[in-house]
């Protein structure tokens, strides 16, 4: 699976924030369960 994960890139664009906020808390997420998968 490939993650996405930027730091340097923030959108200024709010709704673009929200998507980037998803995007690395999916990523989060799946560092976090994937022991369990």
């Amino acid at each position: 699976m490939q993650k996405i994960f930027h730091l340097e890139t923030f959108p200024s664009d709010r709704n673009s924030f929200r998507i980037q906020s998803l995007e690395t808390f999916r990523f989060f997420l799946d560092e976090f369960f994937h022991p369990f998968y």
